[in-house]
């Protein structure tokens, strides 16, 4: 890494959304509530932490807009094709070097009232 960069993390924790998940066609039509969780490695510019200059590190309102178009945009059968799309996605963004997305399905329909089904998953910038 360059002296005029540093490496930092972002968190974007909690975001709920309504979303079209589930293996069978009637879940993918009511919808489902997930939870999102994301954890951004990245590399900022000293500009950002030595001057305050917001250019020099990533727009969080940026990835809060992919997480959102990607969680709403269409319909998935499982939580693991939907954090794998979305990881990708996060990961065309700029100054991210690599992304954990941690999507949770509250109350699926598994029988067990108050039962949360989560996938956690990570990908690098390198592995794209």
């Amino acid at each position: 890494m360059k002296n005029d960069e540093y490496a930092y993390i972002l968190s974007l924790p909690g975001a709920r959304f309504m979303a079209s998940l589930g293996v069978t066609e009637m879940e993918r039509q009511v919808k489902a509530e997930i939870e999102v969780n994301v954890t951004l490695e990245l590399k900022g510019e000293a500009c950002a932490f030595v001057d305050d200059n917001p250019e020099g590190v990533l727009d969080y309102t940026l990835a809060y807009g992919v997480i959102r178009n990607v969680a709403e945009g269409r319909s998935y059968k499982l939580l693991e094709h939907l954090a794998y799309v979305m990881a990708g996605e996060i990961l065309k963004l700029p100054k991210i070097e690599r992304v954990n997305v941690a999507i949770k399905k509250i109350n699926p329909p598994v029988g067990a009232d108050g039962m949360n089904a989560m996938v956690s998953f990570t990908l690098n910038k390198a592995d794209i």
